[in-house]
C-alpha cells in the first residue's frame, strides 16, 4: 500500500519521464553537435548527462521508498526529446527544458502540501526544492551561455 496519493505517484513517475529524457538529450546531444566550440559543450553536455542520471536514480529511489513500482513505467515509454548539430539550438532546447522542470516542480510543490501525510509530504517538499535549485542554475547558465 502506498505511503502517498496514486496521483502523486503518477506526479512522480512522470517527473521521472522527464528526468530520462533530459539525461537521454543531453547524452545523445553530446556526440551530435557540431562546429569550432561544440568540444566544450560535449564535455559540458556529458556532464550534464551524468547529473541527470543522478536525478532518474534519486526519483527512482523515490518512488520505491514511497510504494511505487519500476515496473509500470516500462509500458508507459520515454518522453520525446529533440537532437541537434547547432549549439545554439541544443542550448536553447536545454533551457526550455529546465524552465520547464522548474515550473513544475514548484508546482508539485503545492500539490503535495494538501497530502494527508504530512511527513511524507514535507520530505517530498524538501525533494522537490533540491530538484529545482539544480534545474534553476541550469536555467540561469544557459541563459548567460545565449546572452539572455
Amino acid at each position: 500500500m502506498p505511503q502517498v496519493s496514486e496521483s502523486i505517484l503518477d506526479l512522480l513517475y512522470w517527473d521521472l519521464r522527464n528526468e530520462r529524457k533530459h539525461m537521454f538529450f543531453y547524452l545523445t546531444n553530446a556526440s551530435s553537435i557540431k562546429g569550432i566550440d561544440a568540444i566544450e559543450y560535449i564535455e559540458m553536455f556529458q556532464a550534464e548527462a551524468n547529473e541527470e542520471m543522478n536525478h532518474v536514480l534519486e526519483f527512482q529511489d523515490m518512488i520505491v521508498g514511497l510504494g511505487g513500482n519500476l515496473n509500470s513505467l516500462q509500458a508507459q515509454g520515454y518522453e520525446p526529446y529533440q537532437i541537434f548539430t547547432s549549439v545554439r539550438e541544443a542550448l536553447k532546447y536545454a533551457l526550455e527544458m529546465e524552465e520547464e522542470v522548474v515550473d513544475n516542480y514548484v508546482s508539485r510543490i503545492g500539490m503535495i502540501e494538501n497530502s494527508e501525510n504530512k511527513t511524507t509530504s514535507k520530505w517530498l517538499e524538501v525533494f522537490y526544492e533540491k530538484q529545482i535549485e539544480k534545474s534553476r542554475a541550469d536555467v540561469d547558465k544557459y541563459k548567460r551561455l545565449l546572452n539572455y
